[in-house]
């Protein structure tokens, strides 16, 4: 069933989809990608450049559980170049499927000022993590940024920092301070985080 907000700029889903060149009369030709094929749907945030830009146009205004073709000509796909499987100057068919939008739970705790992070602007920050022992109640502290010899920078949407900091990020304004609660699937996952012997945050733990 499809249910919830229309997504656009600015949020984390997962999809499942598939890709194919156009023929001349708009039918599809061969096919050059697949999340089946590559084993797991796509996360992806949208605004920030993952994919095309006609793909990620025509992701805007869907929602979950909603399925949809897209259509992106050669000027919002790969262009003359083409890429990955793509040919030069290939009009694009895709069927994609909205399966999940992530969010994260945020509390302001001190307002900034300034415009709103958005996705491909530079963050830098501080941050103190904490074991989420359950209803949002902090256990064990696991990291703070300030022990480090300078704050934490990153672009925003070029997912070199978890999706859930990235999440927390987004829409922050300068100076403002907020606590955010992080389900382990968008922190540390299955894995957990290790330093050696030690383990920092257990696999599948929610953070704070």
């Amino acid at each position: 069933a499809v249910s919830g907000q229309a997504v656009g700029p600015g949020d984390f889903v997962e999809i499942a989809y598939q890709g194919w060149h156009a023929n001349d009369d708009g039918s599809k030709g061969d096919g050059f990608i697949s999340s089946e094929e590559s084993g797991a749907p796509a996360r992806l945030l949208l605004g920030a450049g993952m994919v095309n830009e006609g793909l990620d146009r025509g992701l805007a205004g869907m929602k979950p559980g909603g399925r949809r073709q897209v259509v992106v000509p050669p000027e919002l796909g790969y262009g003359k170049r083409g890429k990955d499987g793509v040919r030069p100057n290939a009009t694009l068919i895709y069927e994609v499927e909205l399966l999940t939008v992530y969010q994260v739970e945020r509390e302001t705790l001190r307002e900034g000022s300034g415009d709103p992070l958005a996705a491909k602007q530079r963050a830098t920050f501080h941050y103190t993590g904490w074991l989420d022992v359950g209803d949002g109640a902090k256990g064990d502290q696991f990291h703070d940024s300030r022990d480090l010899s300078a704050p934490i920078t990153a672009m925003l949407g070029a997912f070199k920092l978890q999706p859930g900091m990235e999440l927390a990020l987004l829409g922050m304004r300068r100076g403002e301070l907020c606590r955010v609660n992080v389900p382990s699937e968008l922190a540390f996952g299955s894995r957990g985080w290790h330093r050696g012997p030690r383990t920092l945050v257990p696999p599948d733990t929610d953070v704070i």
